[in-house]
């Protein structure tokens, strides 16, 4: 039988670097919703996808309900604070005092105590390893629409995912976007992220997301910075995690010369 949420040790007890097993639903896609602002996603109903929670009345105001719902859902000692910020805006990555990271979305309580997990809830959570664990997605489609900013796409995870630390796919394209968030550098387990057709000008934007440190595949076609000299150069030696750019593989030949660059320039800044 497939874990689920409603388990709750298995979610505030196990790393989610141990987590190996997670069986996701299908994408939550609200692409062709005319959405202007992203917070105005609490108040529609998905093309296709469950949503962990089903929309606000549309009197209800959105900010203070995702504000709300955030206070709920991330207890207050793991809650971002200023000092934490880094300096691309992204929050750094919080963990508890016995070293398990903050799943967040599920409204979970530590135990009081605080403590790491005795030795028969390590061998209770090792068997458990054969069975997965089920979210409703790990990917949020947000395509064609009017967004010109991400401000609290964050909160809104809250009210989309069970667990919205797994979120790793979000497609952002062909909206309206000047720069790259940094919201966005906060979602630490982006793997796929599609920002093709904005309106990104600059190509020291790209810069933000060298935090996301598992990203693998983004696509920027479709933006003014693609027109700039060595674009796909620019890119990947600032972003060296990238595997694929624009729907096409970085080739071993380009890397080799990403990694020649980059070791170069480190060595300069060594000296």
């Amino acid at each position: 039988m497939s874990r689920t949420l409603r388990d709750k040790s298995y979610w505030i007890k196990t790393p989610l670097s141990d987590i190996k097993k997670v069986t996701e639903g299908p994408p939550i896609d609200f692409s062709f919703k005319d959405l202007k602002s992203v917070v105005d996603i609490v108040h529609e109903e998905p093309v296709s996808g469950k949503p962990k929670r089903g929309p606000i009345p549309s009197e209800e105001n959105a900010i203070e309900y995702l504000e709300k719902l955030y206070s709920e859902c991330v207890p207050k000692g793991q809650q971002p604070i200023p000092s934490e910020v880094d300096i691309n805006g992204g929050y750094s990555t919080k963990t508890s005092t016995n070293g398990f990271v903050s799943t967040g979305g599920a409204n979970l309580d530590r135990s009081s105590s605080g403590n790491a997990p005795t030795d028969a809830a390590s061998s209770t959570m090792a068997s458990r390893e054969a069975s997965p664990a089920y979210v409703n997605s790990v990917c949020v489609r947000l395509s064609n629409n009017l967004l010109t900013s991400l401000n609290r796409l964050d909160l809104v995870m809250y009210h989309l995912l069970d667990v919205p630390s797994l979120l790793s796919w979000l497609d952002l394209s062909c909206n309206k976007l000047t720069s790259v968030d940094t919201v966005l550098v906060s979602l630490k387990n982006l793997q796929v992220l599609y920002l093709h057709g904005n309106e990104i000008s600059s190509l020291s934007e790209v810069d933000k997301l060298r935090r996301l440190k598992g990203l693998k595949k983004l696509t920027l076609h479709g933006n003014p910075i693609t027109e700039q000299k060595q674009y796909k150069f620019y890119v990947c030696t600032r972003v060296p995690t990238i595997q694929n750019l624009d729907f096409s593989a970085v080739t071993k030949l380009e890397q080799q010369a990403i990694n020649s660059w980059i070791q170069a320039h480190t060595k300069k800044k060594d000296k």
